[in-house]
């Protein structure tokens, strides 16, 4: 596991008066408040591969409190929390606060949630638009009687042919007489098979 030291920069809209930094898996060396607005802190023993054990970091403020990995920390990508007034960027970015949420701004990406309010609305029709075509077979039963009938129609039950299966319950019916695991009587129905599926049970 790689072991070394990384200093980031946390960036705050507003000026801070006073800000409390702690890690886990890592140990705080310095800490150095440039102006009030940022604050610059050196992370020794970091860990920085992914998996377990990886270096976090927590920051906390008198409105705020938040944690991140360390390994996330990157000029290019910077932690970004608008609804906190703060950015987390490497310590040779020089960016202000302001500069950094322009340029994140300016790349038009949306969060989780606001992808999810300028998505369409769900309706039924939407939700099973991608859902696969259940088919099953029509059960016909006996009053009072254990036996039914199992109706596999092809056009339901990707059938070859239409077929009625005697049950006891949920027995399959066998026959001695006959060499398959199970009655099974096999028939057309309708027109046969043609060009339109048009088969309707009721």
């Amino acid at each position: 596991m790689r072991i070394m030291s990384k200093k980031i920069a946390v960036v705050f809209a507003e000026e801070i008066s006073e800000v409390s930094f702690s890690c886990t898996y890592g140990k705080t060396k310095v800490i150095e408040k440039k102006h009030g607005q940022r604050w610059e802190i050196e992370i020794t023993e970091e860990k920085s591969e992914a998996g377990a054990f990886s270096t976090r970091a927590t920051v906390r403020t008198e409105k705020c409190g938040f944690t991140f990995f360390l390994r996330d920390i990157c000029a290019k990508a910077p932690v970004y929390i608008p609804q906190y007034g703060v950015a987390v960027t490497e310590a040779d970015d020089e960016r202000d606060y302001e500069t950094i949420s322009s340029a994140i701004k300016a790349q038009g990406n949306l969060s989780a949630v606001e992808k999810m309010e300028a998505a369409p609305e769900t309706s039924f029709e939407s939700c099973i638009a991608g859902n696969r075509e259940l088919k099953s077979p029509t059960w016909l039963g006996i009053s009072r009687d254990m036996r039914i009938f199992e109706i596999a129609i092809r056009d339901y039950c990707a059938e070859r042919w239409d077929c009625v299966i005697p049950r006891n319950f949920g027995e399959y019916v066998k026959n001695d007489e006959i060499e398959t695991q199970h009655v099974r009587y096999e028939f057309m129905t309708g027109r046969g098979i043609g060009c339109e599926s048009n088969i309707k049970r009721r």
